[in-house]
């Protein structure tokens, strides 16, 4: 039981008003905005009761992991044989495509920091990996930042 002001809290999770006592158990049978809506006329939600309501807070974003389809794709384009997956090619190949969503991600999210240094690390990561195909075979480098579009 509970008596005292709080701020009553609809379905989706916004501030309504200020309520006044409750005396009363929660029907377990009834869901928080139902309850707050027709019993207590869309004014009452206990403090203990709205951390059944499930709000979400961050958007499960698809966009900043690559997705699986997507990674496939790039690998069967630049696999050099058919059992491919790990090629200084396909690396760079996933690392600009997740380089690509990174950067379209910080367009709205100017102030993420943490990411940013993800990013970092990945062109780091990906320059190295360019470094490296290009000491052991020029051809192939050049056919990797022409099909990629990296600027060198």
């Amino acid at each position: 039981m509970y008596s005292g002001w709080r701020g009553a809290v609809n379905g989706i999770g916004e501030n309504i008003g200020l309520i006044g006592f409750v005396l009363s158990p929660w029907p377990e049978s009834q869901d928080v905005a139902t309850v707050a809506r027709h019993k207590f006329g869309a004014c009452v939600i206990l403090n203990r009761y709205i951390n059944r309501i499930k709000i979400k807070t961050r958007s499960t974003d698809p966009r900043m992991a690559l997705a699986a389809d997507l990674k496939t794709k790039v690998i069967e384009q630049y696999q050099q044989h058919k059992t491919d997956s790990g090629s200084p090619e396909v690396q760079v190949a996933i690392l600009s495509q997740r380089i690509l969503q990174l950067t379209e991600h910080f367009k709205t999210h100017k102030k993420d920091h943490h990411s940013r240094r993800g990013l970092l690390s990945m062109v780091a990561r990906r320059r190295r990996l360019l470094d490296y195909l290009k000491s052991r075979t020029p051809e192939r480098y050049k056919a990797l930042i022409q099909s990629l579009g990296i600027r060198r």
